[in-house]
């Protein structure tokens, strides 16, 4: 019985360092994880996104990731606000990847000329100029756990 726990728990450290490679940076030297929670509210904090515009978001924000080297882990969205968990190398700037990613979806979505975005929001902007970002540690398999319930819209890349 103790030679199964032992075996059981070499064969989950291995398979954990391998999903940590999947998830990490490889550099010459030192190997990096960084990931970072950002949070995005709409102008005013009004009340725009709707389901098809939050799944819209969600491949918007994956397609220019892969333009930065980076990947969007997680991403989840609320009537006012939107949450991404991004993994980004280290030599990228956030705010440079925060420019690029609400500058690039707010033309997308207003040019999509979505009602809900129409009737509360006026000008060009879609996105309150402020934002949050918090790097923080993460470990991969609990992402595949999907430790992250009760959420409306999570959508996992």
């Amino acid at each position: 019985l103790k030679a199964r726990r032992i075996i059981s728990g070499i064969y989950k450290l291995l398979s954990y360092c391998l999903q940590i490679k999947n998830f990490s940076y490889l550099t010459r030297c030192p190997t990096y994880n960084p990931y970072m929670n950002q949070a995005f509210a709409a102008k005013y904090r009004r009340k725009v996104f709707i389901a098809q515009i939050i799944n819209e978001l969600s491949t918007i924000f994956a397609a220019f990731c892969l333009q930065f080297n980076a990947k969007l882990i997680e991403f989840d969205g609320e009537e006012a606000h939107v949450h991404l968990l991004i993994l980004y190398p280290p030599k990228l700037s956030i705010a440079e990847l925060v420019f690029k990613l609400k500058g690039t979806s707010s033309v997308i979505i207003r040019n999509r000329n979505y009602p809900s975005v129409k009737s509360q929001l006026w000008g060009k902007a879609l996105w309150s100029p402020s934002y949050f970002a918090s790097s923080c540690a993460v470990l991969p398999y609990l992402l595949s756990d999907n430790i992250l319930t009760g959420r409306k819209h999570l959508i996992k890349h």
